[in-house]
């Protein structure tokens, strides 16, 4: 499966379903949320190349924050949504390597794809993850 990108209409239905896969992720900042919705009830929100991101397993890579304001507003909100990435992807996508001083379990998920890769950084390929 490839990647895909499109604009969609994020209902609170659909942003229930993307947080599903929230497995992994930093703890929610509430006033973060909090902002989000507000902008987003006053349909004020508009749409940027900051895309929510999911992985081909369903993970939401990018996003919590932005689906959480979805559910919180009851409005639902036109986003740019990448589906079909391959989890390696949370380990790039805001340059923070997340080994060692900052461990993200969903980080080895991708080590199945990228063995290679995954040595060279010491990842062990045997750990399960939730997505596995």
């Amino acid at each position: 499966m490839s990647a895909s990108a499109e604009i969609r209409l994020v209902t609170p239905l659909m942003a229930r379903q993307f947080l599903n896969g929230n497995a992994g992720n930093r703890p929610v900042r509430p006033d973060v949320v909090q902002g989000m919705a507000q902008t987003m009830g006053a349909c004020r929100w508009r749409i940027t190349a900051e895309a929510v991101q999911r992985s081909r397993t369903g993970l939401l890579i990018d996003g919590q924050h932005r689906m959480q304001a979805v559910i919180r507003s009851g409005t639902p909100t036109l986003m740019l949504v990448v589906d079909g990435l391959t989890t390696w992807v949370v380990w790039h996508h805001d340059g923070i390597h997340h080994f060692n001083d900052d461990p993200c379990p969903t980080c080895y998920e991708w080590a199945a794809d990228y063995p290679a890769a995954a040595w060279r950084f010491g990842v062990d390929d045997t750990r399960e993850t939730s997505h596995g």
